[in-house]
């Protein structure tokens, strides 16, 4: 038996178990890799350029849209898109005064708003309030008071000084009050004192003031015609009451010039001689409030830094005394509840009682007192602040309401208007 030849043996296990040089390995790999890329880059363009013009074709043969309809769809049960409605540029009608003689003869101020660019452009429009729809009238005036439409305007007033005039009045953009005459018949009129003329009163002629805190005047009834009163109250400030009834004299608020203090003055024979009496207290937020019924007994209320100070006198004015009476108002007021930041109104019932009224939107809260202001409970009230006429009272708010004794209120139509240009 031969010898095993391990030599050979051993070089063929070495031959069959050798491994790859690993670089040449790495080498080829990349070979392949490239080979693969650059036939799939090939492919692609090849599909590309197939597609391409078959693409195209097609997008140019579709319908079209207008492009504010690209997410809408249109069919069958979708009606066609309509554009989106411009915000509205409809007028809005305020009112801002009342006044009249009775209930078939009412006017109202009204403020015809709308909306420009950046501001509103508004119309003060003076219109005849009537009893019922089918009786209503066009504007008596329109565009009074403001030299520029777009220019504000405050504390609107309207009094009715002869039965076919009214006299309205309105603090402009530089604080000053603008007065025109309403002639019934013929529209909007300037209106000054005749200064020459020294025409003494008759009995009912109306007080007017024709400026703010300026001197008191008369509207003669013959010819509405203004002239000045025969002598002026000593106050500073002076404010006529435009609310009182002129057979119950003519009624001012003011600043006695020796105290400071609120006083009221009150003239028996038209102008003539004045009756001025001190109240005790110094004015405050605003000009005395003042109403009376009867000419006898009558009510001050006075806003200052503490509060609403009340007086009350029942000798046509020739003395005042305090009233330390609470005036629950609303919670909306505020930490003190006394509305002393906004209008303040009062009227007095055809049973003597008495009812007061702030502002507060969209109307006004009420308060209201049967013992002469002693005391005070929160009422119902009508739509807005309240005017006193001869057979009632009237609310300017929306919609104006009258009422004859003052608790039941009903609606009147909202005045007609022009469109503001």
């Amino acid at each position: 038996m031969t010898d095993p030849d391990f030599e050979g043996l051993r070089s063929d296990v070495e031959t069959a178990t050798r491994l790859p040089e690993f670089d040449r390995v790495a080498s080829r790999a990349r070979k392949v890799r490239r080979r693969d890329l650059r036939r799939r880059l090939v492919i692609s363009i090849a599909t590309v350029a197939v597609l391409l013009p078959a693409g195209v074709a097609g997008w140019h043969a579709a319908p079209k849209r207008p492009s504010g309809q690209a997410n809408q769809q249109i069919g069958p049960d979708r009606p066609d898109a309509t554009p989106s409605p411009e915000p509205s540029t409809s007028p809005v009608a305020t009112i801002r005064a009342i006044a009249g003689t009775r209930r078939d003869a009412l006017y109202a101020a009204v403020d015809v708003c709308r909306a420009a660019e950046r501001l509103s452009a508004c119309s003060l429009q003076v219109v005849p309030l009537a009893p019922t729809a089918q009786e209503q009238r066009s504007p008596i005036a329109v565009g009074e008071l403001r030299n520029d439409p777009t220019d504000p305007l405050d504390e609107v007033t309207l009094q009715s000084v002869t039965p076919q005039s009214l006299l309205l009045s309105g603090i402009r953009r530089d604080g000053e009050r603008k007065y025109r005459r309403i002639d019934l018949r013929s529209g909007g009129l300037d209106i000054a004192p005749e200064p020459l003329d020294r025409t003494a009163p008759t009995t009912g002629d109306q007080a007017v003031q024709l400026t703010r805190y300026g001197d008191v005047s008369f509207i003669r009834q013959a010819d509405a015609r203004v002239l000045r009163a025969p002598t002026q109250p000593n106050l500073k400030d002076v404010v006529l009451v435009t609310s009182v009834a002129p057979e119950y004299g003519w009624w001012v608020t003011g600043i006695d010039p020796a105290s400071d203090e609120a006083a009221v003055a009150v003239s028996r024979d038209l102008g003539r001689n004045w009756t001025v009496v001190p109240l005790g207290v110094r004015p405050g937020m605003g000009d005395p409030v003042l109403t009376t019924g009867d000419g006898t007994t009558a009510y001050v209320f006075v806003r200052t830094a503490n509060g609403i100070q009340q007086r009350l006198t029942t000798d046509g004015g020739l003395t005042w005394r305090p009233q330390y009476s609470a005036m629950p108002w609303p919670a909306l007021f505020g930490v003190k509840g006394e509305p002393v930041e906004r209008r303040l109104g009062a009227v007095v019932r055809r049973d003597t009682s008495l009812l007061v009224w702030a502002e507060a939107e969209p109307g006004a809260v009420f308060l209201e007192s049967y013992d002469r202001g002693a005391t005070y409970k929160q009422a119902a009230g009508p739509s807005g602040p309240i005017v006193a006429v001869q057979d009632g009272f009237v609310a300017v708010g929306a919609p104006p309401m009258f009422s004859y004794d003052g608790y039941s209120w009903t609606s009147l139509p909202s005045p007609p208007y022009v469109f503001p240009t």
